[in-house]
Formats: structure tokens, C-alpha cells, sequence
């Protein structure tokens, strides 16, 4: 699990920017774990058997699991 915690003063475009990074960090490992890239592991086509299998194969035992927590005041306060 990854525990993602921002302040109240930061910008929205950098609180979705970082869990852009986080979710790629777990493309990144499915895709390893499969032989592939983060970019060929999003592309997989699901609805195809063959396909859904390296998906599944790859998130075994590996959730995407990213928890948001509660926003601290500015400064961290």
C-alpha cells in the first residue's frame, strides 16, 4: 500500500500529478512482471482472453492500492 498525504495548500495540478506518478509506478511493475511496458500494460485489450490473462497474471498478488489521506494544514500543521 502506498499512503499519499498532501497539505491544504497544494495545487491541484500537483496532487494529480503525483498520483499519475504512483498509479505509473504500478504499470511500471505489472508491466514487469509480464514481460511488457507501463504504456503496453495499460494498451492490453481485456475483452481478448490472451490479453486479460498477462492483465490478471500481472496484478496477482499486487493490488493497486493507494490510500489518500487526510490533508494536513499549510505547513503541515
Amino acid at each position: 500500500m502506498i499512503s499519499f498525504k498532501a497539505d491544504r495548500g497544494t495545487s491541484y495540478d500537483v496532487y494529480i500529478s503525483i498520483l499519475d506518478e504512483l498509479q505509473g509506478a504500478y504499470y511500471e511493475i505489472y508491466g514487469e512482471r509480464v514481460g511488457l511496458t507501463a504504456d503496453e500494460f495499460r494498451a492490453l485489450d481485456r475483452k481478448k482472453p490472451e490479453q486479460e490473462e498477462k492483465y490478471s497474471k500481472a496484478r496477482e498478488g499486487f493490488p493497486m492500492n493507494i490510500s489518500i489521506a487526510e490533508p494536513t494544514k499549510i505547513g503541515g500543521n
